[in-house]
């Protein structure tokens, strides 16, 4: 059995008291050795091991990224986006009818159905709703996903911050390879 054993960095980030955010804490675990980042908070858990890449750490690989690769990594997009939806199934509705698809009959009872959808009268869930009332059988290319509130928080509060804590070790020297 093989056994290796590499030191981690973590980091406590807590956003000042005056500031509000979803996020109010956060545990990070860097691992430089095998290019891991882990994190508990209480806006989630999330975690992902990258592969190696020459030329640069791992601290500073992290500076580098972006909001829409980040949450790639540690999240799926798992919630519905209901208005985004809403804007696609109309397009979608506008384009068969201009296509001649449908008719302009039956584009009205599709919109009339949209808008059921969009006001909320359905009894079940928003997809099977998209699902039962609109005539296209591949409904979920109607339907738009988005990452969950609880990634994005911690994106944009959390991680933002602990880039600038890696980018300041970085610079001073001070960053543990």
């Amino acid at each position: 059995m093989l056994f290796t054993k590499s030191s981690v960095d973590c980091y406590s980030i807590r956003p000042e008291e005056n500031e509000r955010h979803r996020c109010l804490w956060a545990l990070v675990y860097v691992d430089s050795n095998t290019w891991t980042l882990s994190a508990s908070s209480d806006c989630g858990d999330y975690s992902y091991r990258w592969g190696y890449e020459d030329g640069r750490t791992f601290k500073q690989f992290l500076t580098t990224l972006d909001k829409s690769y980040f949450l790639s990594k540690i999240s799926d997009r798992t919630e519905i986006d209901e208005k985004e939806s809403i804007i696609r199934m109309k397009e979608f509705c506008i384009n068969m009818y201009r296509k001649g698809s449908i008719n302009k009959q039956e584009a009205r009872e599709q919109f009339d159905h949209i808008k059921d959808i969009e006001n909320g009268y359905y009894d079940d869930d928003f997809e099977h709703a998209v699902y039962e009332n609109l005539d296209y059988d591949d409904y979920n290319d109607l339907v738009v996903h988005k990452y969950p509130v609880g990634a994005i928080a911690f994106y944009e509060v959390i991680f933002k911050e602990l880039q600038k804590i890696l980018k300041d070790e970085i610079n001073q020297g001070s960053e543990v390879v």
